[in-house]
């Protein structure tokens, strides 16, 4: 399970693309080497190919809203 994790977060995607990969934060921590908290944060991976990645950051659940577009607010 975690090689093919590894697999996805290492593998670049084309450019002006991004992959959304939803796990479970035990499996996060095996291939990260920490538990994300709180449940539900959002990890942000860059992926540099050849097994490798690097941890850009986390976005827990109480920041979401203030990501989304005032738009998509109402």
């Amino acid at each position: 399970m975690i090689a093919a994790t590894r697999a996805l977060v290492s593998t670049p995607v084309p450019a002006g693309t991004n992959r959304v990969i939803v796990a479970h934060a035990p499996n996060m921590a095996d291939l990260m080497g920490y538990f994300v908290k709180p449940e539900g944060t959002m990890v942000v991976l860059r992926p540099l190919g050849q097994s490798r990645f690097e941890y850009l950051g986390s976005i827990p659940p109480s920041h979401w809203a203030a990501l989304l577009p005032a738009s998509s607010k109402r």
